[in-house]
């Protein structure tokens, strides 16, 4: 059993008292020192600096709330192709509407990654094998048809309608004449949906698919049919960037690209059994990241940053636990993380290792791409800052 002690009250009491009162900043520069009590001495230190590799981690592209599709080249980043997938499910169509209906896509494209003044011109496959969109892997590849069916654009617009040709809509109808009980088995049997290629342009829209339809419109009439099945994106680099890294790390919200860091927390390294605060600092490169764009050209982000404590077999899986850390970007492109409370659970144990994978952002289809700057950066290193109250 652990026994308290008593002497470590008025230590904690002036803690306590401290938190409530103080900000920690990386230069100095202390907020609220009038009400710290005379006793203690503040003392503000960075006590590592540290190092950020990376490691690809399984990835997943279906079953996500946005779908990616276009081409896009990105002077930092590199050229990315995204192609888009939709299986549409099954609506039986009554006899006597079957000749003035038309079948096609409601899409809601929500978000662009690229030239926002770009237009996107697409061709339509028909997928040739059976996927599935849980178990749909970022690395995974369509078998797609020899040839395509069916061309769009995407120019700039928040919904478009993409019909379907007539022949498809006459395989379609056949489902009719199956017995209603086996007629979504066999739909779902040999189905697989469609392949959304792009042809050329120089930007990939995010297709929201909680709001996008697989309809049948009726001519003259408002009446929509139908619901998309499922859907994923085949989203790659096809090209790296030619633009030279000096000291940074390029990372990716959907685990392509893992930063990883990693630290050690002990009283030797600390130089005290408890800290007032602690924090994780990360930069990125706001300059780099906005020089490397062209003009009417955007990286969609929520300007967040993501850290993950996995265990070994957690990253043989696709991540779906909470973050354990995140933070947004402050003016000065710096991530504050608050670990306090890790680092003194650490000092109390009598030491610790940690390990954590960085990502920007959440994984749910917009790929939201960012660059961070490495140990040899100087003030702008990766580091762990503390804020340590010692008695005279």
């Amino acid at each position: 059993m652990k026994r308290f002690n008593r002497n470590l009250i008025p230590v904690w009491g002036a803690l306590v008292i401290t938190l409530a009162t103080i900000t920690a900043c990386e230069d100095g520069g202390i907020v609220g020192t009038s009400f710290i009590p005379a006793n203690p001495d503040l003392q503000i230190d960075t006590v590592q600096t540290l190092s950020i590799t990376t490691e690809p981690l399984v990835s997943y592209a279906g079953a996500k709330t946005f779908a990616a599709m276009g081409r896009y080249q990105d002077n930092l980043f590199g050229t990315y192709e995204a192609v888009a997938m939709i299986t549409p499910g099954f609506s039986p169509v009554a006899d006597s509407l079957a000749d003035d209906v038309t079948f096609g896509f409601i899409l809601r494209p929500t978000q662009t990654y690229g030239d926002t003044n770009s237009i996107s011109v697409f061709d339509i496959y028909e997928i040739q094998e059976r996927w599935r969109s849980q178990e749909w892997r970022m690395d995974d590849t369509p078998v797609l048809g020899s040839a395509p069916i069916a061309r769009f654009e995407i120019g700039d617009t928040d919904s478009l309608f993409i019909p379907l040709p007539d022949s498809w809509k006459q395989h379609y109808l056949t489902y009719n004449q199956i017995a209603e009980a086996d007629r979504d088995s066999a739909y779902n049997q040999n189905e697989f949906g469609f392949a959304f290629v792009p042809v050329s342009g120089n930007k990939i829209s995010y297709i929201n698919i909680t709001q996008s339809l697989f309809s049948g419109v009726i001519a003259d009439s408002a009446q929509v049919l139908g619901f998309i099945r499922q859907q994923a994106s085949n989203y790659r680099l096809i090209e790296e960037s030619t633009v030279e890294i000096e000291d940074g790390v390029k990372i990716m919200n959907d685990f392509t690209r893992t930063g990883k860091i990693s630290f050690e927390i002990n009283e030797q390294i600390v130089g005290a059994k408890f800290v007032s605060r602690a924090e994780l600092v990360l930069y990125e490169d706001k300059q780099l990241l906005q020089s490397t764009l062209g003009i009417g050209q955007t990286r969609y982000s929520n300007q967040i940053i993501r850290l993950y404590d996995l265990a070994s077999d957690e990253k043989e899986y696709y991540v779906t636990k909470d973050a354990t850390i995140s933070a947004a970007v402050n003016d000065n492109g710096a991530y504050r993380m608050n670990i306090t409370g890790l680092v003194n659970t650490a000092l109390a144990e009598g030491g610790r290792d940690f390990t954590f994978y960085i990502v920007s952002d959440q994984d749910n289809g917009i790929i939201r791409p960012n660059y961070l700057l490495n140990e040899n950066s100087g003030l702008r290193a990766p580091k762990i800052i503390v804020t340590k109250i010692q008695a005279n």
